[in-house]
């Protein structure tokens, strides 16, 4: 009987520049966690890239593997945050021509855009204990159509793979009526 692994919500945690990525049949998984493979083949390449062949799994990755604008993570974090409490989470309701730059700490995280799959990102690497400063920036480009388009930043508990979030403080929305010339908003986020 085939076993049907699917990943609601795949995480999508940079790597640092030297290691590789993961891959599950052939799809990225990077920043995947907790979970544990029963007879599967394993190959790692000269690059570093884990490649697991599981002939009994099928994986549905909701993110493009290799779309990322993503900017890797800081090397050092001053007073740094935990991994796996605050995230970043796209919902994307059908909507068309909206592309948004998510920023933190004046770094370039995520270009989230209508049509692309869930993002799903641990901003950990990115966040410092005290102030954190959340700039969405949405891209100019021919006007929306469709539904809406939400980026949360918040904290969240990852519950098998699904992330749970309560009211997250930031929720930067783009709609259909929203014009086509960009704007950008910022947000303050304070970690104790």
């Amino acid at each position: 009987m085939l076993t049907t692994f699917s990943l609601l919500c795949a995480l999508s945690l940079s790597m640092p520049a030297a290691a590789g990525h993961i891959y599950i049949n052939d799809v990225q998984v990077d920043g995947l966690r907790n979970q544990d493979f029963q007879k599967v083949d394993v190959r790692i390449d000269a690059n570093g890239d884990i490649y697991i062949e599981a002939k009994n799994y099928t994986i549905k990755l909701l993110e493009p593997a290799d779309g990322s604008t993503a900017t890797p993570p800081p090397e050092q974090a001053v007073a740094a945050v935990e991994p796996g409490l605050y995230w970043l989470v796209s919902e994307d309701n059908e909507s068309i021509g909206h592309a948004v730059e998510v920023y933190v700490n004046n770094i370039l995280v995520r270009t989230v855009r209508s049509g692309d799959a869930q993002v799903v990102v641990d901003l950990a690497p990115y966040l410092k204990r005290g102030k954190n400063i959340i700039k969405m920036n949405a891209l100019p480009g021919p006007q929306p159509q469709g539904g809406s388009m939400h980026v949360y930043v918040g904290p969240g508990e990852n519950r098998d793979g699904v992330i749970y979030m309560d009211d997250p403080p930031v929720d930067f929305a783009r709609r259909s009526s929203d014009n086509g010339s960009g704007a950008n908003e910022t947000f303050t986020m304070e970690i104790h």
